[in-house]
């Protein structure tokens, strides 16, 4: 079953007896931790309205200044202040209504939604790409010493055994030439399909792989990795089968 965007919002940030602060609508705010406090007080009042079957036709609820500097302690000041910040980057609307004038908020609960996806997105590629630097830095040390295989598996994570032996070769013959290694996500992806595609319903044959790189062509000093990457994964597509008595399972002794 679907979840709207405002049943969502509600489960994750309204704060009925405790200060919730979420962490993402916080670096969102830049910070501001005051401002994180009051959203999610008016995040709890519309839950209370919505609950008790008081919200107003176009879903906006009362804002009482004196309710909310007694729920959280800001002042009537800072109320204003955070409520055109509020305004400004759209996450909520206030119009007077009535006489005497009380401030209504209608909240924008798909910006909200938008907002913690967005950040999800953020921080996973910062992981991502710190991963990759990780990686490229381990692998690049095949142009010293040969980095220790401890190293170099601890840098390729939780990767299967067939991508994880097939990208160490890869990168040992291309390293060997005097190039910089640049493994992404990208091609990463090219690899790890056709390594899935060669190797399904049968132990992988690393040998496949040695064979095929020193088919290719020799490394020049201009030679791109990625030109390399997709080069290698279409000869290897080729690279016929030996018989089982010559294949290698494991990938350290080719290393050797």
């Amino acid at each position: 079953m679907e979840i709207s965007s405002e049943n969502f919002v509600l489960s994750v940030l309204s704060d009925d007896a405790f200060v919730l602060v979420n962490k993402k609508i916080l670096r969102y705010l830049k910070g501001d931790g005051s401002a994180a406090v009051f959203l999610g007080e008016l995040i709890s009042m519309h839950k209370y309205n919505l609950n008790n079957q008081t919200l107003e036709p176009d879903n906006s609820f009362p804002c009482l200044t004196r309710r909310i500097e007694y729920a959280v302690g800001l002042s009537e000041y800072k109320q204003h202040r955070i409520l055109d910040k509020f305004k400004e980057c759209g996450i909520c609307k206030v119009q007077l209504k009535g006489f005497p004038a009380v401030r209504y908020v209608f909240l924008n609960f798909d910006l909200l939604v938008k907002i913690l996806a967005a950040d999800d997105l953020k921080y996973k590629k910062i992981d991502q790409q710190q991963f990759y630097n990780e990686l490229n830095n381990a692998l690049n040390q095949f142009s010293v010493p040969m980095p220790p295989i401890e190293l170099m598996e601890h840098c390729c994570d939780n990767m299967g055994a067939s991508l994880k032996g097939t990208l160490i070769l890869i990168s040992k013959h291309y390293a060997a030439a005097g190039n910089l290694i640049i493994w992404s996500s990208e091609l990463v992806g090219r690899v790890r399909q056709w390594v899935r595609t060669r190797g399904m319903g049968k132990p992988f044959d690393f040998t496949i792989v040695t064979r095929t790189l020193g088919a290719m062509q020799k490394i020049q000093t201009e030679t791109m990795f990625a030109n390399y990457i997709s080069e290698f994964v279409r000869q290897a597509k080729a690279t016929q089968d030996i018989h089982f008595s010559q294949q290698k399972y494991d990938y350290q002794e080719l290393l050797k």
